[in-house]
């Protein structure tokens, strides 16, 4: 067994896996450097690809799955259902973990007894850009990541966790982390980052499907879901169309709001 891993660990983290070979390796170093090792990695297949070569740590698993392209919340959701750790939390195949990321939800959790907290986005692309969001407080509510306008990512206990729904094309790790902000009021912003990675298959990374991301906010406020989360997608909706009118050709979402945020002028 591994240092610092136990029977039973401490967190299960998962990962769907779609066309995600190239990416597994580098997530796989990114855990290796985990000050905290008490963990378990489960990976769900979506592609009919194999990825068992990349279970030669005894904390990563690789689930036997036939489906294909059944969508990354059903991956993710299967991957919890096969999952056995106290504390759950999602990485992406082809996104990363700052090395103290397990080791600061390790201490918050322990010192608090919350059953969910939330860590800052480190978006960075292959240009060696980088964006830091949700990062400015030490807690945050569903007004703040309304207008954050990105990703962040809970951390939450399995008795707080909310399943991802599996309807969504985008915007599913946005409900599924609202709806568990919404029914804790807030949640502490621990002080580690998931480093998110910009490229061409992403839709926020990708210019030219604003109308799609649209049309998913609006189903999603339309979903039942407390009238907060209705109300930051229809944010979302908003800040969409502004973005679709007003970026610079092949600006991505993200490099927008940041030039717009180091002009001063307010969304």
């Amino acid at each position: 067994m591994p240092p610092g891993q136990s029977a039973t660990p401490l967190f299960s983290i998962v990962t769907p896996a779609f066309q995600a070979q190239q990416w597994i390796p580098e997530l796989l170093a990114s855990l290796a450097a985990q000050s905290c090792g008490d963990y378990e990695l489960v990976i769900a297949p979506d592609d009919g690809l194999d990825y068992t070569q990349f279970g030669a740590d005894s904390r990563v698993r690789v689930l036997a799955r036939t489906a294909v392209a059944s969508g990354e919340s059903r991956a993710r959701n299967e991957a919890v259902a096969a999952s056995r750790g106290t504390y759950i939390a999602m990485l992406d195949a082809d996104d990363l973990l700052a090395p103290n990321y397990l080791e600061a939800f390790r201490a918050h959790f322990a010192a608090t007894g919350d059953t969910a907290a939330m860590a800052p986005t480190e978006v960075f692309d292959a240009d060696g850009w980088t964006k830091l969001c949700g990062g400015g407080s030490s807690t945050m509510d569903l007004q703040v990541l309304a207008w954050t306008l990105a990703s962040v990512h809970v951390v939450c206990r399995r008795d707080a966790h909310r399943a991802w729904d599996e309807a969504s094309v985008f915007g599913q790790d946005i409900l599924r982390d609202a709806s568990i902000l919404s029914a804790a009021g807030s949640l502490a912003v621990v002080d580690t980052r998931y480093r998110l990675r910009l490229h061409d298959q992403q839709m926020t990374a990708r210019v030219g499907d604003e109308s799609q991301v649209r049309a998913e906010y609006r189903r999603l406020r339309g979903l039942p879901v407390p009238p907060d989360v209705a109300e930051l997608f229809a944010i979302r909706e908003s800040a969409n169309r502004f973005y679709e009118r007003f970026r610079r050709p092949g600006e991505h979402w993200y490099r927008f709001f940041d030039r717009l945020e180091a002009a001063g002028i307010a969304v």
